[in-house]
């Protein structure tokens, strides 16, 4: 989804508009776009998303009426797949979107309010949903009316949600231009409720400003609060915004108490971490005329050398050659050998683009200058919600981030990585995977299984892993080349064939379709086979489609003509 996006794109095109490379890729978006238009399903959200992407990308070129035609077919998308399915949030946050680029504030808010009443869906989508409110409720009355109106409408929606704490977040941020001591009275309610260790830091900070406002305003001495603050959210700063906000709030705390010198240093340290934030967006965004530029007009600080080099290492306008001097120019080497998981992290965003090669090309010469001997190198590396931190080398680094199948030989051939004591390669490259399953990891596999010869014990859990994610290239490669058997079970009993009767319409795309009609036109399926449960992959279309849901699957059932004895 990319919703707020457009602006970041507008602001880029500024940035670029004479640069003829960049408007000769985003017209190829344009034509892209419009194949997807093509190739989706009329009346789905991947239609009216596709819509809205070509909109973006009309938007750099001020193509106002095109962009209107598209906001206007993306809405009719939405409103075909809302009759089919009309519990998804993301319908309504989605047309409540294009209500709010049309200036429709009132009818953005109706609809935000119908998407936050379904936000258990989905985390991400509610935080926007709640940003969006505050935005519409903004426009729509004015700022101070808006930010009561904001209230209000928080303070009902925590009446029925009352550990909503992204409703409790937003209406902090309203109270604050309204009543701030019930603004630090919600902002104290989340830092207790301990949610997240960055979020922590964010409320205190926010908890502080209200504080000094007070302090500022009221002359109400609140030193003992503050100091608290900025001691607890000094140990759980990570972003660089959050520190910047940290030393301008530290040094007007020290004007409060006169203790100008120390105001002065602050002010300093926020001028500097300003400053290196400036230079890190130049160098991570802009065309490499200007990278140049800005670098030569500065001292880098030896504190700020991977900051740079992550920046470098992500700007698309910057190509191999031009990297290699910038690297070698202002000696861009890690302080911390640990830190090379961020360039993997980084590079994950460039394997489905055209900027693949040169992203991954960069990726061998960081490594090559940094590390003589990769068999011998591991790094430390901390797996989401557990507390010890697991060893990672760089063969297990590129199947967890999903790398080319060139960087692969890279490491191989090139580098003797050792790669036969990995035993669980598919397994790896497949599960526990944040990204889709996509043809660049079916490339990978060929690689291993065709040239290198590899023969992988079968997994059956993987069938069902590729299932899900719709990869109809790689489910045949599995089926029809390893040989995987179709009539697999997982722990719940649950065949693929079930697995597919259980997913929800928003769920499918092209490739669910493809591979649920492979399946049905295979001689080898069992349709009649049971789960645990006793339900077999009719029954749970029979159950389903009489609660209203789930209409595709029955389509494709009637299609083939099974038997459902009930019908909506």
């Amino acid at each position: 989804m990319f919703f707020r996006d457009i602006h970041n794109y507008r602001k880029k095109y500024l940035r670029n508009k004479y640069d003829k490379n960049f408007l000769k890729e985003n017209k190829l978006k344009i034509k892209e776009a419009d194949e997807e238009i093509k190739n989706k399903f009329s009346g789905s959200r991947d239609k009216a998303l596709a819509y809205l992407n070509k909109a973006r990308y009309l938007m750099l070129f001020n193509k106002f009426n095109e962009v209107l035609r598209c906001f206007k077919s993306a809405e009719d998308n939405i409103d075909i797949f809302r009759r089919e399915d009309d519990s998804y949030e993301e319908i309504y946050f989605l047309k409540g979107f294009i209500k709010s680029i049309q200036k429709d504030y009132k009818g953005a808010l109706e609809e935000y309010d119908k998407a936050k009443k379904l936000y258990t869906r989905n985390y991400l989508c509610e935080g926007k949903i709640c940003n969006e409110i505050a935005i519409a409720n903004r426009k729509l009355y004015g700022f101070i009316e808006g930010n009561r109106k904001t209230v209000e409408y928080f303070d009902k929606v925590l009446n029925y949600l009352p550990d909503d704490y992204w409703s409790l977040n937003f209406r902090a941020l309203a109270n604050y231009f309204i009543d701030v001591r019930k603004s630090i009275k919600d902002w104290t309610q989340l830092i207790e409720k301990n949610y997240d260790r960055d979020l922590n830091a964010q409320w205190r900070l926010a908890r502080i400003k209200c504080n000094l406002k007070i302090w500022q305003t009221e002359n109400i001495n609140k030193q003992k609060e503050i100091v608290d603050d900025f001691e607890k959210a000094e140990k759980e700063l990570t972003d660089r915004e959050e520190q910047i906000v940290f030393y301008y709030y530290k040094s007007l705390f020290y004007k409060l108490i006169n203790e100008y010198v120390k105001a002065k240093k602050c002010r300093r340290v926020a001028k500097e971490l300003y400053r290196m934030k400036f230079v890190s967006d130049i160098c991570r965004h802009s065309s490499k005329e200007q990278v140049k530029k800005i670098l030569s007009k500065i001292e880098i600080l030896k504190d700020y050398q991977e900051e740079i080099l992550y920046a470098l290492f992500t700007n698309e306008n910057i190509n191999l050659e031009d990297f290699k001097h910038l690297y070698r120019k202002y000696n861009l080497k890690f302080s911390n050998k640990n830190h090379i998981y961020e360039l993997f992290y980084r590079n994950r965003y460039f394997v489905e683009t055209e900027n693949k090669t040169i992203s991954e090309d960069k990726l061998k010469y960081i490594i090559n200058e940094n590390i003589k001997d990769l068999n011998k190198w591991e790094d430390k590396f901390k797996v989401s919600g557990k507390e010890k931190e697991q060893k990672l080398n760089m063969f297990e680094y590129a199947l967890l981030y999903k790398t080319s199948r060139d960087f692969f030989k890279y490491l191989i051939e090139e580098r003797h990585i050792n790669y036969k004591k990995e035993k669980n390669i598919l397994k790896r490259l497949l599960l526990n995977s944040n990204y889709e399953l996509t043809n660049s990891i079916l490339d990978t596999i060929k690689y291993f299984v065709e040239d290198l010869k590899i023969k992988f014990k079968k997994q059956n859990i993987l069938l069902f892993e590729i299932c899900r994610y719709g990869n109809f290239e790689l489910f045949e490669y599995f089926v029809e080349r390893l040989n995987y058997n179709l009539n697999v079970k997982n722990k719940d009993g649950n065949t693929l064939l079930i697995v597919f009767a259980e997913m929800c319409d928003f769920e499918y795309k092209q490739g669910h379709f493809d591979i649920l009609k492979y399946l049905l036109d295979s001689n080898k399926i069992d349709i009649e086979a049971k789960n645990k449960k006793n339900e077999t992959f009719l029954s749970i279309i029979d159950k389903n489609t009489e609660d209203g849901e789930y209409k595709i699957l029955k389509f494709i059932a009637k299609t083939y003509g099974f038997n459902i004895n009930k019908t909506k």
